[in-house]
């Protein structure tokens, strides 16, 4: 994968973290991605960023318009495939979090082929020894780190963060964990409101105006 490219995309994601829970549209979106690249992707809340980041990973509803991945349509579903949606969560299995951080690692690669070792992510991910070896499900400070190292070592490509407000921005975007990103080629987004407080993580910023609102009908609410 080297590039995604919408082109006149209208679309629509039940958006979804531990505090908010929005139906976020959006339209007439059309730019291009590229690996190796870090986006903001900027708007007031409930404005579609949240709702395209969610699209752009397979997770939405295309109304209108069509994605590329490397100048092929993608649907949503080759899109999900090939993204991780770094949260307060991870989901691997029904078994996953009664699995230790470590063991959730060691499955993912085991899935995935990939011919890294859990020790090498948790050094790229900067992961603590003590929650290593511990039961995801008592993972707390550390779970979003887990959630993309996790994502990493399944050899996902695209990295979608939540909303995030400006005191979560610290927490979630780890200058070591997106330059190593970064250096392997993957595409990261996340979208939030503060655009001064991000855009020094940022390749580039993709900014949405109220024009790129789409009503939804009530039959969607």
């Amino acid at each position: 994968m080297n590039t995604l490219e919408l082109k006149g995309v209208v679309g629509y994601s039940n958006c979804i973290n531990q505090t908010y829970f929005i139906l976020d549209s959006f339209t007439r979106a059309s730019f291009r991605l590229c690996t190796g690249k870090i986006y903001g992707i900027i708007s007031p809340f409930g404005l579609g960023s949240w709702g395209l980041t969610n699209c752009i990973g397979g997770a939405g509803n295309i109304i209108e318009g069509t994605i590329l991945l490397d100048g092929l349509i993608a649907t949503q579903k080759e899109l999900h495939s090939l993204s991780c949606f770094v949260s307060a969560s991870v989901s691997i299995s029904e078994l996953s979090e009664q699995r230790t951080v470590h063991q959730n690692i060691e499955d993912a690669l085991q899935n995935s082929g990939l011919s890294y070792t859990a020790q090498q992510i948790k050094t790229w991910f900067s992961l603590s020894d003590e929650r290593f070896e511990r039961p995801i499900s008592e993972i707390s400070g550390e779970i979003r780190q887990v959630s993309a190292a996790v994502g990493f070592a399944r050899g996902k490509e695209i990295f979608c963060y939540p909303w995030l407000i400006s005191n979560q921005i610290s927490q979630y975007l780890l200058p070591q964990t997106l330059s190593f990103l970064r250096e392997q080629k993957k595409i990261v987004l996340f979208s939030t409101d503060a655009k001064q407080k991000v855009s020094r993580y940022c390749d580039a910023i993709i900014e949405l105006s109220r024009q790129h609102k789409w009503k939804c009908p009530m039959s969607l609410k």
